[in-house]
């Protein structure tokens, strides 16, 4: 039985995925490169598979100066997320429908606290989270269930009753690992994905009825 929702944060309850990936792309481009979706996506969600610098400087042949490429694209990032003050369409509904079922809600995220917590307060949706686990709380980040283990314990819950948001299959599978229900809802970068083996699929959070989703889970 589902007792409590965990929710992802990076591309999401916030769409900072897609931002990443359009700024680094218009860098590649501005150079005569490419940096393909694809490639792209299979570091979504965890920590240590993305390097455009190394990626850019194997299409140029030469070696890229990484500091100033990784300059360009923080100022880009900070600039580009603070002219959005909305999470992805259906969030806060989604948010709205847990608190008034009566489920504690909690965020699982590969990103460092600082970062999450961040836009957490920028968005305005900080307190409505009883708690935020990220990848300074754990050894491994996701594919790894650690993430999630760790937020079913904070929420006083076993993980096989949590309900689990996600967008990324790195998210999905240490969903699924965990022993926790997994319901992906993939964004710009990610809907191309194979994601296996999950308890649902969606292509948006709008018009979501969580009562409903639950049921359905339950039978």
């Amino acid at each position: 039985m589902v007792k409590a929702v965990v929710m992802d944060f990076d591309g999401l309850i916030f769409d900072t995925e897609s931002v990443h990936y359009d700024i680094y792309q218009h860098y590649f481009q501005e150079r005569g490169a490419e940096l393909p979706l694809e490639q792209w996506a299979e570091g979504n969600g965890t920590q240590g598979k993305v390097a455009p610098a190394r990626w850019l400087g194997e299409q140029l042949g030469r070696a890229v100066d990484e500091d100033a490429m990784e300059a360009y694209h923080w100022r880009e990032v900070a600039r580009r997320l603070e002219q959005r003050t909305e999470p992805r369409s259906g969030v806060r509904d989604l948010l709205d429908q847990a608190d008034q079922l009566g489920m504690p809600l909690a965020v699982a995220s590969s990103s460092p606290r600082e970062w999450v917590e961040r836009w957490l307060r920028h968005l305005q949706l900080r307190q409505r989270f009883k708690t935020v686990c990220t990848r300074d709380d754990v050894e491994r980040v996701k594919p790894d269930p650690a993430l999630y283990r760790l937020a079913a314990e904070r929420l006083g819950v076993h993980p096989e009753n949590l309900l689990v948001f996600e967008d990324s299959v790195n998210g999905s599978q240490a969903a699924l690992a965990a022993g926790a229900r997994c319901v992906v809802v993939p964004n710009r970068v990610t809907k191309h994905m194979d994601f296996g083996p999950v308890c649902r699929q969606l292509a948006t959070f709008r018009g979501l009825d969580l009562e409903a989703l639950l049921q359905e889970l339950e039978r």
